[in-house]
């Protein structure tokens, strides 16, 4: 009897492994997965900026809703900038409109690259430097005055990037969300973590999920030249 009840103990404690080990083996393959999400494609990485900018009419085959092209030099964004008809679309597809955990870049649906003066994209945080996870680290302030400058590519041109500030704002905040003015940039002044001077007139705004709260998005003010 007691050697029935041994063996029962060893087959729970054999069955117990198996999932502990199948369980851990899915976490490990469902975070490559994410992770592999964020990766651009070679079909579309073929035509990512070069000394001339990207080919357009090329992207234009691959995904008509790709309007521009973001690059921060010396970070790991460099990414299509999609937008659709709203802001929930490409939270979770990709360029090639499946399904994918890490989403796009995206621009508001409501801006206009040509004509606003404030734009806004936005990106998930991720993972390994992915999408927009290095927007975070300009918190720290070595970082935010080493990594200044980028590219915003658009169908009829090129603007110059110059950061301007790095803030933590609310996400409802109203003033700084949707089709606003250059009003927005007293908001996020005042909530500005670091800020650099920069006259200007027209700006784009990078938001991402904060990474302890919820409600609050961690956003990078560029100048567009």
């Amino acid at each position: 009897m007691i050697n029935v009840f041994n063996r029962v103990l060893d087959l729970i404690g054999f069955l117990a492994m198996v999932v502990i080990v199948t369980l851990g083996g899915y976490v490990v393959f469902d975070s490559f997965l994410v992770t592999q999400s964020a990766v651009l494609g070679d079909e579309i990485m073929r035509y990512a900026p070069a000394e001339e900018g990207p080919n357009f009419d090329e992207l234009y085959g691959i995904n008509p809703q790709i309007v521009g092209w973001i690059i921060i030099n010396d970070t790991s964004i460099n990414y299509p900038v999609l937008q659709s008809d709203d802001n929930d679309y490409y939270l979770s597809r990709n360029y090639l409109n499946e399904f994918a955990t890490a989403g796009s870049i995206f621009m508001d649906y409501r801006n206009d690259i040509l004509y606003d003066d404030f734009l806004i994209i936005y990106g998930h945080r991720m993972s390994y430097g992915k999408m927009f996870s290095d927007v975070i680290k300009y918190a720290d302030e070595k970082y935010f005055q080493e990594h200044r400058t980028g590219k915003l590519y658009y169908e009829d041109g090129v603007y110059d990037l110059r950061v301007v500030g790095f803030s933590k704002i609310n996400a409802d905040t109203k003033d700084v969300y949707g089709r606003v003015s250059l009003d927005a940039l007293n908001e996020l002044r005042k909530n500005a973590w670091h800020w650099q001077d920069e006259n200007g007139e027209k700006y784009v705004m990078l938001s991402t999920c904060d990474a302890k709260d919820k409600s609050v998005r961690d956003v990078l003010l560029l100048k567009m030249v």
